[in-house]
């Protein structure tokens, strides 16, 4: 008698309406990790915080892939998911990388954070406030 194990066998449905079952989920996923690294050297500066987290995150699941013998291995070490979830999310990031280069954030000037606090009252502490304060109260307390 043929006995085959439960991982062997390939899935029917991902069981989320419109989400298709992904066949070669494991190629996919390799061929778009490959696409977004490519993308962020070709179009975001290096030592950019988006590009170093990007890199960084996309490296590791990418290795998750590479030494993973099956799908539900790698959804269970990466978490994040079904591997057809995870694939829309690499659709998402390829488009972000292309926005992110247009709006260039990395280039914006350094917001004060006071002057956000005076113009919508919300209260919002950064550690530049904080310490700013501490030296304040100390200086204070000296006199």
């Amino acid at each position: 008698m043929l006995r085959q194990t439960v991982s062997s066998l390939a899935k029917a449905s991902t069981r989320i309406t419109g989400l298709d079952v992904v066949p070669n989920a494991k190629e996919v996923l390799l061929e778009r990790y490959g696409a977004i690294l490519a993308k962020l050297e070709e179009k975001i500066p290096k030592g950019t915080g988006y590009r170093d987290t990007l890199e960084e995150t996309v490296n590791y699941h990418k290795s998750i892939v590479e030494a993973s013998s099956s799908i539900e291995e790698i959804e269970e070490k990466m978490g994040l998911g079904q591997v057809e979830e995870v694939i829309q999310m690499t659709d998402g990031e390829l488009s972000l990388i292309d926005k992110m280069a247009e709006w260039k954030p990395w280039e914006a000037e350094p917001v004060d954070v006071r002057i956000i606090q005076a113009r919508t009252g919300n209260v919002l502490y950064s550690q530049e406030l904080v310490d700013e304060a501490h030296k304040k109260s100390t200086d204070e307390t000296k006199e």
